[in-house]
């Protein structure tokens, strides 16, 4: 079974082509990783698929798993808390919706 973690706020930025997801307070460091962006039927961010290949897995969503209508790799900036559990994932290159 996958580990989800549901987003409290997801905040999209045009001018910088970003997707924000919170999830909790209290990240550190950012770090780079790759992962998967899950998109609706109209191009928006659902959520994210952090590490996808790696037992630390998690999705991370801002919305429904069933409005999950596509994905595509994505390149992510992850803050996590003190424990390691996601606090925040920002999707780069992410295009308004259509």
């Amino acid at each position: 079974m996958l580990r989800e973690l549901a987003a409290h706020s997801s905040r999209h930025d045009a001018a910088t082509r970003t997707v924000t997801l919170e999830v909790s307070a209290g990240g550190g460091k950012v770090r780079g990783e790759r992962g998967t962006a899950l998109l609706d039927a109209r191009g928006r961010v659902v959520g994210v698929d952090v590490e996808p290949t790696a037992p630390s897995r998690v999705i991370v969503l801002a919305g429904r798993h069933e409005d999950v209508a596509s994905t595509r790799d994505a390149r992510l900036s992850v803050s996590r808390d003190a424990r390691g559990e996601v606090a925040s994932v920002v999707v780069h290159d992410v295009d308004p919706p259509r």
